[in-house]
């Protein structure tokens, strides 16, 4: 049986010269075209399946690729996090290293600067007591030599010396301990000795110059001394001469002056076994004086040369 092969795009006029060319058998045309549908749709099932096999394995590269790529990126992205902990890491260790170095640096400087306001402190604390023994020692010189009293036989006032609360202030400074023992409790002042002088010894020692150093006294002996001190005349220059007389006045013209030390050097050459004792407690003040009155000074420039900041 013959076989033809009608296409469906052939037109009418080729169709119809066809079968006019060849001898119509329509059962063969009908197989014919049955056959055809059949094969086409055979073609379809296999361009079907192999579509699907084709997409199938285009899905498995595409994600096999897509896996690849995603591995790839994924190890990108470990590597360039790793490094940028890396980098931060590195940085966080040399800012920390920085921020110790300068740590300790301000430790140090704050340590130092602890330490020179301690010591500042203590030094404040020391500067302090010495302005307050300086000024204590100024105001017991003055009181000694620059005070002034009444001059009357009731001129008694002495100065008292406040020792144990300086010894407190300075327990571990040999010098000033050594000094303040020296001062004596209780000192008189230069115008009282000047008082006591003009008052009680000058006059005393003129009335028992008379009596030699052996001489018995007597009262008769006594009221010629007085007769003889009344009658002599005082003496205000200087004189060279080494009798009681000349030796008082001259002590008494030191005394005007203000010059104690030179007083109580004239005063103690006094012959006269009764004279001297007159002047002894005067001379022992006098001398305790000029003791208290070195003491003072030396401490207070002990004073000023430990606060000259």
């Amino acid at each position: 049986m013959q076989k033809f092969l009608i296409s469906e795009n052939i037109d009418e006029s080729s169709r119809n010269s066809l079968i006019n060319s060849r001898p119509f058998n329509l059962g063969a045309v009908a197989a014919e075209k049955v056959t055809n549908e059949v094969l086409l749709q055979k073609i379809d099932e296999v361009k079907s399946y192999y579509e699907k096999d084709l997409i199938k394995a285009l899905s498995r590269q595409a994600q096999a690729l897509q896996e690849n790529f995603d591995s790839a990126k994924q190890v990108a992205i470990e590597e360039y996090e790793r490094r940028i902990k890396q980098s931060k890491d590195l940085g966080e260790a040399e800012n920390l290293v920085d921020l110790r170095s300068k740590y300790n640096q301000a430790t140090s400087a704050l340590a130092a600067m602890e330490e020179a306001l301690k010591a500042r402190q203590l030094e404040d604390i020391r500067s302090d007591k010495f302005k307050k023994l300086w000024s204590y020692c100024n105001t017991l010189y003055n009181r000694i030599n620059f005070a002034t009293y009444i001059a009357d036989d009731s001129c008694n006032d002495v100065v008292v010396v406040d020792k144990n609360t300086l010894l407190k202030e300075f327990p571990d400074d040999e010098l000033v301990k050594a000094l303040l023992k020296s001062v004596p409790a209780e000192v008189g002042s230069i115008e009282r000795l000047r008082v006591r002088f003009f008052n009680k010894v000058d006059k005393v020692c003129r009335r028992v110059a008379v009596f030699k150093n052996d001489e018995e006294i007597t009262l008769w002996k006594y009221l010629l001394g007085t007769l003889q001190a009344s009658v002599t005349a005082r003496c205000e220059g200087e004189s060279e001469d080494k009798n009681v007389f000349a030796i008082l006045d001259r002590t008494a013209l030191f005394l005007k002056r203000g010059d104690l030390l030179e007083a109580v050097c004239t005063l103690n050459q006094i012959e006269g076994l009764v004279a001297r004792k007159i002047c002894q407690d005067w001379l022992n003040d006098a001398r305790s004086v000029l003791e208290t009155n070195q003491a003072l000074f030396a401490l207070m420039t002990h004073a000023t040369a430990n606060n000259l900041h």
